[in-house]
C-alpha cells in the first residue's frame, strides 16, 4: 500500500465526523423546509381570509357592524402573523447555530492538512454565519434593518404585520371620529396621513424585538465560539495557498 492511499484511508473518528456533519446539514434544510411551509401557510391563510371577508363584506350585517368586524379579522390574522415571525426568528437561530456547529468538522480537517483551505467552501471556523450582518454603506453592525431577519421570509412577515397593525389602529381611528361631527373626506384623509407613519413605526417595533432577541442569542453562541477566523484570514490563506499551487 502506497503513502498516498494510507493518506486516503479514513480512521473511524474521520468517519464519525464526516457522518456528524452530513447529519448536522441535513437537520439544517429540515428547519428550513419547517420554517418556509409555515410562512407559505400563513400566506395561503392571509389570502383566504381576506377572500372570505371580500365575499361578505356587502351583507347586511356586516355592512351594520363593519368597523368591529373589520378590526376582529386584522387582529386575528396579526396575532397569527406575529407568531409566525416568532417562530421564524427561533427557526432562523437554530439554523444558524446548526451551521456554525458544521464549521468545526472543517476545522478539524482543516487543521490536519491546511493546504486543503483554497477547496473549502467556507471558512473552518465555527463563528460564522453570524447573527449580525454589517450595513453595506457603514461596514458598521446595524440591527434595524442588516440582521438575521433579511436571510428567509421575515421580511414579508414584517410588512404584513406592520400594515396590518396600522390598520386595525386607523379602523379603530375611522370608528372613532366617525362619530364626531368630521366629514368622510376629513376622516378619510387623517386615516391616510396616519397609515403610512404607523407602518413605518410598526416596522421599527418589531425590528427592535427581533434586535432584543438576536442580542441575547448572540451573546450565548459567543461563549461557544472554540474556533474563530475571521473573513480575512481566510482569504489570505487561501490566498496564501493559490499562489504556492502556482508556483
Amino acid at each position: 500500500m502506497t503513502a498516498h492511499e494510507k493518506e486516503a484511508i479514513q480512521t473511524p473518528f474521520e468517519t464519525f465526523l464526516i457522518a456528524e456533519y452530513q447529519a448536522v446539514l441535513e437537520r439544517s434544510l429540515k428547519f428550513e423546509e419547517v420554517k418556509a411551509n409555515r410562512i407559505n401557510f400563513y400566506l395561503i391563510l392571509l389570502g383566504a381570509v381576506l377572500a372570505g371577508f371580500a365575499a361578505v363584506v356587502d351583507t347586511p350585517f356586516i355592512q351594520l357592524n363593519i368597523f368591529p368586524f373589520s378590526i376582529a379579522v386584522a387582529l386575528f390574522l396579526l396575532i397569527l402573523g406575529w407568531q409566525t415571525l416568532m417562530h421564524s426568528v427561533q427557526y432562523s437561530m437554530v439554523i444558524t447555530s446548526l451551521y456554525r456547529v458544521s464549521g468545526r468538522a472543517r476545522r478539524w480537517f482543516f487543521d490536519k492538512d491546511n493546504s486543503i483551505v483554497p477547496y473549502l467552501a467556507f471558512e473552518p471556523a465555527d463563528n460564522k454565519p453570524g447573527l449580525k450582518i454589517g450595513s453595506l454603506k457603514t461596514n458598521k453592525t446595524n440591527w434595524g434593518v442588516q440582521s438575521l431577519l433579511w436571510r428567509g421570509g421575515e421580511p414579508i412577515l414584517m410588512t404584513t404585520n406592520a400594515i396590518l397593525a396600522s390598520l386595525i389602529i386607523g379602523l379603530a381611528l375611522m370608528w372613532g371620529l366617525s362619530i364626531s361631527s368630521l366629514s368622510f373626506q376629513e376622516i378619510s384623509a387623517i386615516v391616510a396621513i396616519f397609515l403610512p407613519i404607523g407602518i413605518a413605526i410598526c416596522w421599527q417595533l418589531q425590528a427592535y424585538r427581533i434586535k432584543a432577541i438576536l442580542d441575547k442569542r448572540h451573546a450565548g453562541l459567543k461563549s461557544r465560539e472554540f474556533f474563530e477566523m475571521t473573513k480575512e484570514e481566510y482569504i489570505s490563506l487561501v490566498d496564501q495557498y493559490t499562489k504556492k499551487k502556482g508556483k
